[in-house]
């Protein structure tokens, strides 16, 4: 099956990081601890490939079509390139969008990162990510705080670094919604004060990892303050646990006017077709709509998504 078109705009780096590092075509290195544990669990083959200076274009799955995103919006950039990541975790799509401008524009091509990131260790993991990658933090922004719909403060789920799950929280309902999730649960017994206890299950292996999060309060900033300083944004790409329609609705007049494309990880039907009446309404065109927890058929053949994936491009910015 061929690849997107989109690829063929890249040349393919081949490198050998090292057993503490695995790569990616762009050259992009990451540090295999920041790995979720499953994944980590299934590198030998792309070991064998490093180990022989290959370098291997994404495979056809769910975040192939993140790939696509970030690609397409590096080559229509035009006089610079702006990026945010909501949910940036350790910083994946920002570093491959960053490799991708220096391959596709040159190096002297102005590049601005945007990464939010609540949780402490995946933050910690983000910095330290943009220095292998030779990306100096300090002329990005990376901020340490949860994306909601206002500016203030929120509960957070921080610990557990294998779970990149971690959600804002209803104080109310406590952690009850995680049990919807087919890979994790929250144990009864809570022997840890504060803390409770989760199992990560691989459904493929019947593999489990445990660990223990807190409810912790921690700052919120909503879209429209980060959009505030920005002139047009090329790409907003959005991973954010189930607060996606909140966040994008509160700053749909913003994005109108900023947004090129957005880019967003879905969690439920109910938050599917909120964002599809906002960007419907707004006049957006639809690139990619495949909903979560189901599989769907593709131009690259049948996909599972456990994240949904909604792609929209503004077309009154799209030249």
């Amino acid at each position: 099956m061929q690849h997107h078109e989109v690829f063929a705009n890249f040349k393919q780096v081949r490198l050998n990081p090292g057993a503490q590092f695995c790569t990616n075509f762009l050259g992009a290195i990451v540090r295999k601890e920041y790995l979720d544990y499953f994944y980590a669990e299934k590198l030998a083959h792309t070991d064998r490939q490093q180990e022989r200076g290959c370098a291997r274009y994404p495979d056809f799955s769910e975040g192939y079509f993140e790939w696509i995103s970030v690609l397409e919006s590096v080559v229509q950039a035009k006089k610079r390139f702006t990026m945010f990541e909501l949910g940036a975790g350790f910083g994946f799509h920002l570093v491959n969008a960053y490799l991708a401008v220096r391959s596709f524009h040159g190096e002297g091509f102005p590049c601005y990162l945007t990464g939010i990131e609540a949780e402490e260790t995946h933050f910690a993991w983000l910095k330290q990510n943009f220095i292998d990658n030779h990306i100096d933090p300090k002329k990005h922004r990376l901020i340490n705080a949860a994306v909601y719909d206002k500016d203030g403060n929120v509960f957070f789920q921080i610990g557990f670094p294998a779970n990149y799950g971690n959600a804002v929280v209803n104080k109310l309902v406590h952690l009850r919604h995680l049990t919807e999730g087919i890979f994790l649960f929250v144990s009864g017994k809570n022997r840890h004060p504060g803390k409770r206890k989760l199992t990560l299950t691989d459904s493929k292996s019947g593999k489990a990892v445990h660990g223990f999060i807190e409810e912790k309060k921690v700052r919120a900033v909503c879209l429209k303050s980060l959009l505030a300083p920005c002139g047009c944004v090329d790409l907003i790409h959005a991973d954010i646990q189930g607060a996606e329609s909140k966040v994008f609705s509160s700053a749909k007049n913003e994005i109108a006017q900023k947004v090129k494309r957005v880019h967003i990880g879905t969690h439920s039907p109910e938050i599917e077709a909120g964002l599809r009446a906002l960007f419907n309404n707004l006049g957006w065109k639809c690139l990619y709509d495949y909903p979560c927890k189901r599989t769907s058929d593709t131009a690259y053949g049948a996909i599972y998504f456990d994240d949904g994936v909604q792609v929209w491009l503004n077309r009154e910015l799209d030249e």
